[in-house]
Formats: C-alpha cells, structure tokens, sequence
C-alpha cells in the first residue's frame, strides 16, 4: 500500500518515526479482558522514577515488550538500571520496560485524531500535555474531578475557545474541496457537542 502511494519504503527513515495511540477508558477495559495490554496502560504503570514524563516522552525514551532484549540479557550490567518490569493487574505475562539505544534517532508521536472524534480528542490533548498516571488523573485538575476529559481540557486551558469548531473548520478552508467543506461541516454540526 505504501508503494503504490508513493511512500519511501526502502530504505527505512532516518530517523525512525513510532506511532502511539489514545485509548478510551472502555477500549483499554476490552483489552485487559482479554489478557492483552496497549501502550497507554504500560504508561500509567511505569516506575515512579519516571512519573514526571508525559506521553510522548515516555515512549521517545523506553520500549516495552514481555521479555526482555537480548542486549539486557547478555550484558554484565546491573540490569535495575537499565530494564524495569512491571506487573499489570489483570495481564499475567511479564512485561519489561527499557531505555530505547541513544545510537538509533527516533521520534516518537501521537497518532492524529480530529477533532470532530469526540472525547477521544481531548484525552489525545490532555495525554500531550500532561503527565498521568490514570484516567481519573487525567481529568483532575487542582483537586477537582471532572466528568469529562473535555471538561478537563477546558479547565487546565488547553482549550481557550468553546469555537474549537469553527476555527478547525476555518483550517480546511484553503486545503479542501467543496465537497469535503460539505462533509466536514454536516459531521461538525451532527456530531460535535461544545
């Protein structure tokens, strides 16, 4: 698919792009149900020494897998420095968490979202801003718990204007064809509730 859209596929890009996703609260329910885990989960469990990153940072600096690299395994280092593992309520394979090889360039980004995805793109929002350790967390803000994590981003100021909508529809002016001007403003005005 890459190919036929153009994509460079070969060699691979330098540096190397890793792509991490928002999960509402029911999606990560549905995987711990099933004895599987996500990268959001593996964040809010993530030692104490590293509470102060935020989404994206953590995952530019750590890895995750259920076992451990063979770099860790081979190396005579003290391992608790390097390789961390983590226990999951609910996941009963072992999960390990490492600092990525400062060697290799990568960046690390949040897949996109618009807006007009609803709550999702507010924990999307609230995810790039702040650092958590849970959901409830993340829609605390200066003691209060808020409902939503809409309500949330309004209240820490990440969203400044309750006209979100018109200025995303604004951004599309000059870049869309009439058609999806259409779409997007009958998806903007059926679904999104400001």
């Amino acid at each position: 698919m890459w190919r036929t859209l153009g994509y460079q596929t070969y060699p691979s890009p330098d540096p190397s792009v890793n792509v991490i996703k928002a999960k509402l609260p029911a999606d990560v329910d549905e995987l711990l149900l099933q004895n599987k885990c996500c990268d959001l989960l593996i964040y809010f469990n993530r030692p104490n020494t590293l509470q102060h990153l935020k989404f994206t940072e953590f995952f530019n600096e750590y890895k995750w897998g259920y076992s451990q690299g063979a770099r860790h395994r081979n190396e005579n280092l003290d391992v608790s420095t390097i390789c961390f593992r983590i226990v999951i309520q609910n996941i009963t394979k072992p999960i390990f968490i490492w600092k990525r090889d400062p060697s290799k360039r990568s960046i690390t980004r949040m897949e996109m979202l618009y807006l007009t995805a609803g709550e999702i793109w507010y924990l999307r929002l609230l995810l790039l801003h702040c650092a958590c350790v849970s959901f409830v967390d993340l829609r605390t803000v200066d003691g209060v718990t808020h409902r939503t994590f809409q309500e949330a981003a309004i209240a820490i100021g990440l969203v400044k204007s309750q006209n979100e909508v018109l200025l995303s529809f604004r951004d599309v002016m000059h870049i869309s064809t009439p058609r999806e001007k259409r779409g997007l403003f009958f998806t903007l005005t059926m679904q999104v509730s400001l």
